[in-house]
């Protein structure tokens, strides 16, 4: 039976925020408690043309955390001002959210998969996401 598509109710954003400040915390707390420099803010990206969107190649290694208790290791590929791809060590199953925290950005970004392929994935930025859950750290 074919699924039907709705649009998102407030009530089904106001759940999948919950779900990526809980993932969050929870990574937080695995690590050193936020500061100022460390919150959730992603790395202005202005410096790639945005009309053609170039990649550049990367060398970044990141975390994936794609649940509360687990952080999934990758490495940033390339990047381009809307998105990156990431290569695992083994395939992995990325929910349609996550966060990705990297030296790439300066905390966490939070970003929708768009395609996985093996053990490599596309992920497009979410902005409006990540200004959200970066606004009680400032």
């Amino acid at each position: 039976m074919p699924q039907i598509l709705r649009k998102p109710t407030r009530r089904d954003e106001e759940a999948k925020f919950a779900e990526l400040q809980t993932r969050a915390a929870a990574r937080l707390s695995r690590i050193a408690a936020p500061t100022r420099q460390s919150a959730p803010v992603a790395r202005a990206l202005d410096e790639f043309d945005n009309r053609s969107r170039a990649r550049i190649v990367a060398d970044y290694p990141a975390l994936v955390i794609c649940e509360e208790d687990e952080d999934t290791p990758a490495t940033i590929v390339d990047m381009s001002k809307d998105g990156l791809r990431l290569r695992f060590a083994r395939p992995n199953y990325l929910p349609a959210s996550i966060l990705i925290d990297s030296p790439a950005f300066n905390g966490f970004v939070v970003a929708e998969v768009k395609w996985q392929s093996g053990v490599e994935a596309g992920i497009a930025f979410d902005h409006l996401w990540t200004k959200r859950l970066a606004a009680p750290f400032r």
